[in-house]
């Protein structure tokens, strides 16, 4: 099996509301797995990465008990919304289960990092003001281009 490349790329704060909207527009269904880091912990890359992507993922060193929280999972990505009010960013990203229900989850960032899988779109890691990191990565990494169709609650 052949290494994949997974990397992050920054994203400067001017650029985060229009980051945010083509990241909806291109991933709107999707289903994620939504984790949480707390603050002031190392956060590796395979912190949070679901079971099935942790192959693909170099470690700097041996498996241990994660450090990260599952928040959700297998929930299709509904919404992510940019809101800024007297200078601090807000973002609101509701994803939703097979059932209808859905589940907000407000994030205070203050960095925004797209995450890479070789071509793929991986997920969006957002670092927030109190140190934690929310992490939301694709059940299965894939550059839209390479899908075929919208999922049945898009059409």
């Amino acid at each position: 099996m052949t290494e994949v490349d997974h990397r992050l790329e920054s994203i400067p704060r001017p650029r985060w509301q229009e980051t945010c909207e083509r990241f909806l527009n291109r991933h709107r269904g999707w289903l994620l797995h939504i984790s949480e880091t707390p603050g002031g912990e190392d956060a590796d890359l395979e912190a949070g990465v679901p079971s099935h992507a942790q192959s693909h993922v170099p470690s700097k060193r041996p498996q241990s008990k994660p450090r990260s929280r599952e928040l959700v999972s297998d929930v299709a990505l509904h919404n992510l919304v940019f809101t800024e009010s007297d200078g601090a960013p807000e973002l609101t990203l509701v994803v939703g289960d097979s059932g209808g229900s859905e589940t907000s989850l407000s994030v205070q960032p203050q960095a925004i990092m797209l995450e890479r899988q070789g071509d793929a779109d991986a997920g969006i890691r957002f670092e927030q003001r109190d140190g934690n990191q929310i992490r939301a990565l694709f059940r299965v990494p894939a550059s839209p281009e390479a899908l075929d169709g919208l999922a049945a609650g898009e059409r």
